[in-house]
């Protein structure tokens, strides 16, 4: 029974895992393994290495905080700048938790000219000070397969939560956000909606939700910690687990003017609670919904025809080309880096409103 527990938790850990391998620094580290082992080194090949790598250690290692690491959990749009800090305790003194790695992630200015338009907050740097895993243990992949909800979120920031705090900042602005309640659904170490609440003191609240509890802990830590540092207000944000199906944890949350999501559509089984729980939060009030997600084969396609179905008065847009820097950077991705797929790591806008 532990043995197919194992199984069941390293192919789901492993389908996340060959997923992520956008990051441009890759490109650097297949030039070089290219040298070293010749004709070998396909793309399968490589990403077939690198699972092996995963499968084999006891702990699946955050090597984005690795920085000498051949391999990364996180691909990047080059919009929000990380780097390792040392840990607020470490600087009194204090014993430094242990499967943790403190983080500083910063929101990069607004340089795009092809937008007239932008929020007060695009010429500040939007920093934060937040505590990631760095190690995803056993315990972690109980708790996962206990309610049946995503890992990945616990350890690393994907490229469609960077591009959401982008979006939401730079472009939409705190016009947009001004007196809202926001709902950020499956938010992993949350770093769209931290930011967010930084920048928009204006925000009436925002609520940060993930269906993973272990993940939800560690934002709680985190919020306490940026409320205690001044970077936010303590009533201006909360976070809860919220699984989609769950009726009650929903209801217990009230209602919402705004929810976010990034990548939330990977798991195509679990498209039609995320659709019902849209409906439920707009109950005939004005709802807007801002989504990025990657194609990922028929995926973002089928979600959105199954929401047309359930809510076809909501309108639905979805762009491309929405702005000029990220599109440019997907162009030369996809010249220069092998391991990039623009159907797997190209994050589309999804806007809803209903």
């Amino acid at each position: 029974m532990w043995e197919e527990f194992l199984t069941k938790s390293k192919t789901h850990i492993a389908k996340e895992y060959v997923r992520g391998f956008s990051n441009s620094r890759a490109l650097d580290q297949q030039k070089s393994t290219t040298q070293e082992c010749g004709p070998r080194n396909t793309k399968a090949a490589m990403r077939w290495r690198m699972l092996r790598k995963f499968l084999l250690s006891k702990q699946y290692r955050n090597t984005e905080l690795e920085a000498s690491s051949a391999t990364r959990c996180i691909s990047s749009f080059g919009l929000i700048e990380r780097k390792a800090v040392e840990p607020p305790k470490a600087r009194d003194g204090h014993i430094i938790a242990s499967h943790y790695q403190w983080m500083q992630f910063s929101l990069k200015k607004y340089t795009s000219g092809s937008h007239k338009q932008f929020s007060k907050n695009s010429r500040e740097l939007i920093s934060i000070e937040v505590r990631v895993k760095t190690d995803t243990t056993m315990k972690d992949l109980e708790i996962a397969d206990k309610d049946k909800v995503d890992n990945t979120g616990n350890v690393c920031m994907w490229p469609s939560e960077e591009i959401l705090a982008y979006h939401c900042i730079h472009k939409l602005g705190a016009e947009f956000f001004n007196g809202k309640r926001v709902l950020e659904i499956g938010c992993g170490i949350g770093v769209a909606g931290l930011m967010i609440a930084k920048a928009f003191p204006s925000i009436t609240e925002i609520v940060l939700t993930d269906g993973n509890v272990s993940v939800v802990e560690n934002l709680r830590y985190n919020i306490a910690h940026l409320v205690q540092n001044g970077d936010l207000l303590d009533d201006k944000i909360t976070c809860s687990q919220l699984l989609w199906q769950n009726n009650a944890q929903l209801e217990m949350l009230g209602t919402f003017d705004v929810i976010l999501a990034a990548d939330c559509l990977f798991f195509e089984e679990y498209h039609n609670d995320l659709v019902t729980l849209l409906k439920k939060s707009a109950d005939g009030r004005q709802l807007s919904v801002v989504m990025f997600n990657p194609k990922r084969g028929k995926s973002l396609e089928n979600f959105i025809s199954k929401f047309q179905l359930q809510s076809p008065q909501a309108s639905v847009f979805i762009d491309e080309k929405y702005d000029d820097n990220i599109f440019n950077t997907h162009l030369r991705y996809e010249t220069e880096n092998a391991l990039y797929s623009k159907d797997n790591h190209y994050p589309l806008l999804l806007e809803i409103k209903f």
